[in-house]
């Protein structure tokens, strides 16, 4: 049918077997209706073939509007330029559309190429292309592309801080920028990521070095692509500095309060018992985790709990430190001991309720009574 039809109407070089055997859809007009359609045209807008879209006007598959932007435009423009090339939303044959590059070329008086390719596709990964390099460019993480041997192939410019260039580190090993104290461990959990197919991501916190030749502490997360397109292995990384500084304070304070001859509790704010350090088995001959989630005040005498009490919830600023206050606790052997308290509201701070310090004060209460016996 395709030789028997383009004999009838001409057409030069559009007869050729390539044009049949082309995956670029290729059809010529005559007044704006079909002459000839090869099979990735009629395929490309969902026809069966090329005779049903023979003797049509291209206003079926690009409709009024479009159809006329092409003939008042586009066929003015090729006979001026020789050709126009251009993006129109074509329409199949069950009434869905998409993007397709239109090429249009006069070859006759009366007679018009048209040669069109789906780029829905290639438009969609441009945009998603686009949208992950704005991404990469603006993050806050950095990006690095690494091939298995740890030979860095990319780094993202959002990577580098100050004045350093991002591809300093282009073309160089990795593992050179890890701490040296650091760097056989992360090199081992490379490899581990690497040697275990079941295993995508992995995670690891480390010293970087830094274009000055400080280091900064970072988080990094790796992913393992080789099975994919972009191959090597992705790897997004954060700085970490302050956290790593929180980390290393709340380390200090926590060993403070561990060793610490004071008992620290935390109270909620109705006085229950959130944390209370080791030296409380020490002084009260209870171990903390026996107490809770227990009322704070349960064990205060009688004679003491109600002026504990009062001074605990009266009014205060926020961050204010309450006065000591003296009173007698039971210990674990139900005797009393004579304790001094001091508390901290923490209620406005992330921590909440009250933080309490207290101290055995039995001895210097035990020298003053003895001193008032003695008077």
């Amino acid at each position: 049918m395709g030789d028997r039809h383009l004999k009838k109407h001409g057409g030069g070089d559009v007869r050729s077997e390539a044009v049949e055997a082309s995956a670029d859809g290729i059809a010529v007009l005559e007044g704006g209706e079909y002459v000839y359609v090869n099979e990735a045209y009629a395929d490309l807008h969902g026809y069966d073939g090329p005779e049903e879209l023979i003797g049509d006007s291209w206003r079926t598959v690009y409709g009024d509007e479009k159809a006329e932007r092409l003939e008042d435009e586009a066929v003015p423009a090729a006979d001026e330029d020789g050709e126009w090339r251009g993006e129109v939303t074509g329409r199949r044959a069950d009434g869905t559309e998409f993007l397709q590059e239109v090429s249009l070329a006069r070859v006759e008086d009366r007679k018009v190429v048209c040669v069109t390719r789906d780029v829905t596709d290639e438009k969609k990964r441009k945009r998603e292309l686009e949208k992950y390099e704005a991404f990469v460019e603006n993050s806050s993480e950095s990006v690095t592309h690494m091939d298995e041997d740890g030979t860095i192939l990319f780094r993202s410019p959002s990577s580098e801080r100050e004045k350093d260039e991002p591809d300093r580190m282009t073309g160089n090993n990795g593992f050179e920028y890890v701490h040296p104290e650091d760097r056989e461990r992360v090199v081992e959990k490379y490899r581990e990521l690497l040697g275990d197919p079941e295993r995508k991501t992995d995670t690891v916190e480390y010293r970087s070095e830094r274009a000055d030749g400080t280091y900064e502490w970072v988080e990094a997360v790796a992913t393992d692509q080789r099975d994919t397109e972009v191959g090597g292995v992705v790897v997004n990384t954060r700085v970490i500095d302050d956290r790593k500084q929180r980390e290393e304070e709340l380390e200090r304070y926590e060993a403070f309060v561990e060793n610490s001859s004071d008992m620290v509790a935390h109270l909620s704010e109705d006085g229950e018992l959130v944390y209370l350090s080791p030296s409380s088995e020490r002084i009260m001959e209870r171990g903390p985790e026996e107490r809770i989630g227990e009322d704070a005040f349960e064990y205060i005498h009688p004679e003491d709990r109600e002026h504990v009490m009062e001074l605990f919830e009266s009014p205060m600023d926020a961050g204010e430190e309450r006065q000591k206050v003296e009173f007698r606790s039971r210990d674990g052997d139900g005797n009393y001991v004579w304790l001094e308290a001091r508390g901290t509201d923490r209620r406005d701070t992330d921590l909440g309720g009250f933080v309490v310090t207290t101290r055995d004060i039995s001895e210097r209460k035990k020298r003053e009574e003895e001193l008032r016996r003695n008077r």
